[in-house]
């Protein structure tokens, strides 16, 4: 007999929301505990490094291509991850755990009082030289790398530290498919590989903006897969513990936070999807949107502690929560039109495909603006086409060839399994939510969707997106081979 998702998932228990909120205050102590001990680590050989670091980073640039194209590996962002981990001050712990100095010498470009205009990459060069001679607060964040970060400079050079971060992101990529192909089938997991390989999978343990999001991710994610969670209660435990870490750890938690939330969702739901997606009531999906808002509630309050946190320790007023409330505003793209706001979905989509046309670099983003608010939005593509060589264009084609008969697949899959009941609508909705994450993130944080360093949040997308017709078509077909991994 089938079992259906009543009889595996156990309910939340009484009190649960006491212990969700204990846990939460639990890791913000742990993290203020860490922070605080970081800048006490013995240096022993960190200055060696750091220098090396610098050196090592001045000949990559600040946005290196690898292979000569997207993926970009952000040396922008790890040099101001090495600066502030380089700048925390021994003598006085828990005010510089809270204030996160970047070390830079001031010239007359400031963007405010209190924002310097920094040139990360030069700014570390001049810090390890001994030549720095002024400090910014950037305090907003927590920079909690630095607690892992600081000991292992310590101890090892900037190129052995990415050396180790591939090993352990290949250890959990290499676990995350071995779970998935005993959990669901070969498909589910090669299309999880082909994903990953899109989003610049090798890149990712190289470049320190980014390994922290997906290391978090795919460890949560293992862990659902191989221990075969449904308890409601140590779900949400999970869900709040992914989205706290995001926010604590990777700097990137601007930059690819929804592969913590996405990841362990699809590991949730993957297993179930198969053998009862034409069951999925009201009931399943409040379980999805539950740890959806328990993620988000990790991720906001454990920022909004660290501001708190600051200003206090601090005591400088209220400077941290304004700066932070102005960089809100900022991110958001407060003051932006809904045009401006489905640019950086479409140039994110673009960034992920195969062959994407090249935006950045090109010196036309304003023109094109400029083009699309003046005379609208066909002669923008007509004037942006013009720029674009032949080779580029024949690959971007092919590429909107494929989509279209994949997507024309998945509409007849589609037609057929309503006629045949086997896929309700709410079973569609749900994909949908899940599929759109990403795309409502860019929509909400359109000025900081720059797409060369955001496009890897579609990676779970993307992954769903790839096995869709594989899904339908087996449940039009009745397996359920899935069964067996409950």
């Amino acid at each position: 007999m089938m079992e259906t998702f009543e009889n595996v998932y156990t309910g939340l228990r009484k009190g649960w929301f006491f212990r969700t909120v204990l846990l939460l205050c639990l890791l913000i102590c742990v993290y203020f505990a860490l922070v605080s001990a970081a800048p006490l680590f013995p240096v022993l050989r960190l200055n060696e490094h750091l220098k090396d670091a610098a050196l090592l980073l001045e000949k990559e640039g600040t946005y290196y291509m690898p292979f000569g194209q997207m993926p970009t590996m952000d040396n922008f962002t790890d040099a101001i991850m090495l600066n502030v981990t380089g700048t925390l001050d021994p003598r006085e712990p828990i005010r510089s755990g809270m204030r996160m100095n970047i070390s830079y010498i001031p010239d007359d470009t400031e963007l405010h009082d209190s924002i310097p205009e920094l040139i990360p990459i030069q700014d570390f060069k001049n810090f390890v030289e001994g030549k720095a001679t002024k400090t910014w607060s950037y305090a907003r964040y927590w920079h909690g790398y630095v607690a892992f970060l600081r000991p292992m400079l310590s101890v090892m050079a900037f190129a052995d530290v990415r050396k180790l971060s591939f090993f352990v992101l290949m250890m959990l990529f290499s676990a995350a498919m071995f779970l998935l192909a005993r959990k669901t089938d070969w498909i589910v997991t090669v299309s999880f590989a082909v994903s990953m390989i899109l989003g610049g999978f090798p890149i990712l343990a190289f470049c320190m903006e980014y390994v922290d999001s997906f290391v978090i991710a795919l460890a949560v994610m293992c862990v659902i897969l191989h221990w075969n969670i449904r308890d409601e209660e140590r779900l949400v435990r999970l869900f709040l513990l992914s989205g706290s870490l995001t926010t604590f750890i990777a700097f990137g938690g601007l930059t690819a936070p929804i592969v913590t939330l996405m990841f362990p969702l699809l590991a949730l739901a993957l297993p179930d999807l198969e053998m009862r997606l034409f069951r999925w009531d009201w009931r399943y999906v409040k379980r999805l949107i539950l740890f959806g808002i328990v993620w988000s509630t990790g991720y906001l309050l454990t920022w909004g502690a660290k501001w708190i946190l600051a200003d206090i320790i601090l005591g400088n007023g209220l400077v941290v929560l304004r700066d932070a409330t102005d960089s809100i505003l900022l991110r958001s793209g407060s003051g932006m039109t809904f045009f401006i706001r489905m640019i950086p979905i479409v140039t994110n989509i673009n960034a992920i495909l195969p062959f994407s046309v090249p935006i950045t670099g090109t010196g036309r983003g304003p023109v094109l603006l400029s083009i699309a608010e003046t005379e609208g939005l066909m002669p923008m593509i007509k004037e942006f086409v013009s720029t674009l060589p032949s080779s580029t264009l024949l690959g971007f084609a092919v590429t909107t060839l494929v989509l279209v008969v994949y997507l024309i697949v998945i509409v007849c899959l589609a037609v057929d399994s309503k006629k045949r009941r086997s896929i309700g609508t709410l079973g569609y909705f749900s994909l949908a939510f899940l599929f759109l994450i990403p795309y409502f993130w860019y929509f909400v944080t359109a000025g900081h969707a720059n797409h060369g360093f955001v496009f890897r949040n579609q990676i779970p997308s993307l992954w769903l997106f790839l096995i869709l017709p594989h899904i339908m078509k087996k449940k039009e077909t009745g397996d359920t081979s899935l069964q067996r991994s409950l």
